[in-house]
């Protein structure tokens, strides 16, 4: 028996149960007019809390799989509620950098859940790098040709990298497995 868990992450939480529930409870409040919204605020509503339960489900379980498509599902979610209700604004050139950014923090928190599996951080750290000189170069804080050029020239170093933090991976996998 593992005390550490979180009773709620436990098999089987009815997690259908709550969102309809909340749903319910986002209806009732829109027909009293205490929020408007519309059924697109639901959805990503269900997608934000959706990724936040993954996110807790993987973080209690070390799964990385589910830290990362949690994390991913959490953000986009999060950014449309809030983009929905008029507090979050992104420009459309920076909406690919900053999914590229997202995507970097979920490996890093796939590693932060997991910390056998090193090998990610070379991928969340590329990505990190990659959308945040993006981000830079569309906010005009960088110049845009900069920012291509470092990407154009040094992306075969970030496939080195990931490519020998697999084969050191796997070669420490291969010495657990043989003790």
């Amino acid at each position: 028996m593992n005390y550490g868990k979180v009773k709620i992450m436990r098999k089987g939480f009815p997690l259908f149960a709550v969102l309809l529930i909340l749903l319910g409870s986002l209806m009732l409040l829109d027909r009293a007019g205490v929020v408007t919204f519309g059924w697109s605020l639901v959805f990503w509503l269900i997608v934000t809390v959706f990724g936040g339960f993954k996110i807790v489900r993987g973080m209690s379980s070390a799964s990385t799989g589910e830290v990362f498509w949690g994390t991913v599902f959490f953000f986009v979610g999060f950014y449309n509620v809030a983009s929905d209700v008029g507090i979050l604004y992104l420009p459309g050139g920076v909406l690919f950098p900053a999914f590229l950014l997202v995507m970097g923090l979920g490996l890093l928190l796939g590693f932060v859940s997991q910390p056998r599996e090193w090998h990610l951080l070379v991928p969340a750290l590329i990505f990190i790098f990659v959308g945040g000189l993006m981000t830079l170069a569309e906010m005009e804080l960088l110049g845009p040709w900069t920012a291509i050029d470092a990407i154009r020239q040094w992306w075969p170093v970030g496939l080195i990298l990931f490519g020998a933090a697999l084969l050191l991976n796997a070669g420490a996998r291969h010495q657990r497995s043989t003790q």
